[in-house]
C-alpha cells in the first residue's frame, strides 16, 4: 500500500509539473538547472579540445545556448505537421529493411513523435547528369535528390522527411564525399548508408551498421528542428569530419540540446529516458540502456525535490 503511494505521488507531481512546465513558456520540469548542481548534467562530460583533423580543428563553430534556440522559431511539430516520414531510395536487402524498421522505432522513441516508412523511389528517377565517378565511387548528388526528388512531394502533416539510400553522396565538385545534406525551409534531408558497413558480415558489423544509421537519423533531424552543433559537452550534435570521428560520439543528447528539444516538441524527459532504456536493452546496446537508465533515476529525483 505504502508502495503504491509513493508511486501515485510521483505520477501527481510529475503532471503537475509538465502543467505548469507548458503554462509556462521556456521551462522543462527536471531540465531547468545548467549550474555544478544539476544532478543530470553528472552524467556528461565536456567537450574536449579537438585533434588535428577533427571537425573543430576545422570548422570555427559558434555553439547555441538554449536562449538562442528558444528565440529563433526553430521547425516543430504543430496541429498539422506532426509525423516523421522516412523515404527509402533505391533497393535494400532484407536486413536493411529491418535496420530501417528499426530506425523509424528509435526515431520514435528519440523525438516523441510517429514515424512512417514510405514506399521507396526508384534510383532510375536520378538523371544521369546528377550522377559522377569520384576515386572509384559511383556518387549522385545530394542536392538533386533534396531539391527535385523530395520537395515536390513532402507530406502535408510532415514535421520531418527524411530519405535513406545506398548510394554514396556529393555535395560539392571539391568535396570527396557527404554522408548526408539537409534543408530547414523544406524540414527534409537525405542520407546515404554506403559508407556504413555491410551488416551481414557478422554481428559485430551489424551492430555498427545500426549505430551508425541511428546516430545519422537523430543528430540530422537534430538540425531540422534547429538544433545546431553543441560545442561544450559529447553529445550527438557534435559535428564529425569523419566516420571515426562520428563512432567516437555518443547518441545522446548533451543537457542543453536535450533541454532544446523537449521545450520544443513537448516532451516528458523522464518518460522519453524509460523508453530510450527499454529500446536499447531490447536491442542488446548495455552501454547505452545503462545511461538512459541512470537518467532517469536522476532526473526522477529532481522532479521529487
Amino acid at each position: 500500500m505504502k508502495r503504491k503511494l509513493i508511486i501515485l505521488k510521483l505520477i501527481i507531481v510529475t503532471s503537475i509539473g509538465f502543467l505548469i512546465a507548458y503554462l509556462s513558456p521556456k521551462v522543462v520540469p527536471g531540465l531547468t538547472k545548467y549550474g555544478s548542481d544539476n544532478e543530470i548534467e553528472s552524467l556528461h562530460q565536456p567537450l574536449k579540445k579537438a585533434l588535428p583533423g577533427e571537425w573543430l580543428s576545422i570548422v570555427k563553430e559558434p555553439g547555441q545556448t538554449f536562449e538562442q534556440y528558444s528565440n529563433s522559431n526553430p521547425n516543430g511539430k504543430t496541429k498539422n505537421r506532426n509525423k516523421i516520414y522516412i523515404r527509402p531510395i533505391g533497393n535494400f536487402s532484407y536486413t536493411e529493411k529491418k535496420v530501417l524498421k528499426s530506425t523509424s522505432e528509435y526515431l520514435e522513441n528519440f523525438y516523441e513523435l510517429p514515424v512512417e516508412i514510405l514506399d521507396s523511389i526508384s534510383i532510375a528517377l536520378i538523371p544521369k547528369t546528377s550522377f559522377r565517378i569520384h576515386q572509384g565511387n559511383r556518387q549522385t548528388s545530394a542536392k538533386y535528390i533534396l531539391n527535385n526528388l523530395l520537395a515536390s512531394n513532402i507530406p502535408n502533416d510532415a514535421a520531418a522527411y527524411i530519405a535513406f539510400t545506398k548510394i554514396d553522396l556529393y555535395n560539392e565538385a571539391k568535396k570527396n564525399f557527404v554522408l548526408g545534406l539537409g534543408n530547414l525551409v523544406n524540414r527534409s534531408g537525405v542520407y546515404s548508408m554506403a559508407r556504413f558497413g555491410n551488416p551481414d558480415n557478422s554481428d559485430l558489423a551489424y551492430k555498427m551498421f545500426v549505430s551508425r544509421t541511428f546516430k545519422i537519423a537523430s543528430h540530422e533531424l537534430g538540425h531540422i528542428f534547429g538544433v545546431k552543433h553543441c560545442i561544450d559537452y559529447r553529445c550527438i550534435m557534435n559535428g564529425s569530419n569523419s566516420l571515426i570521428e562520428s563512432d567516437s560520439k555518443p547518441v545522446y543528447f548533451c543537457p542543453i540540446d536535450l533541454k532544446k528539444v523537449c521545450w520544443n516538441l513537448k516532451i516528458d524527459p523522464a518518460e522519453r529516458f524509460m523508453k530510450l532504456k527499454t529500446f536499447w536493452s531490447k536491442n542488446r546496446f548495455e552501454e547505452n540502456s545503462n545511461f538512459y537508465h541512470k537518467s532517469e533515476i536522476l532526473i526522477n529525483s529532481n522532479v521529487l525535490e
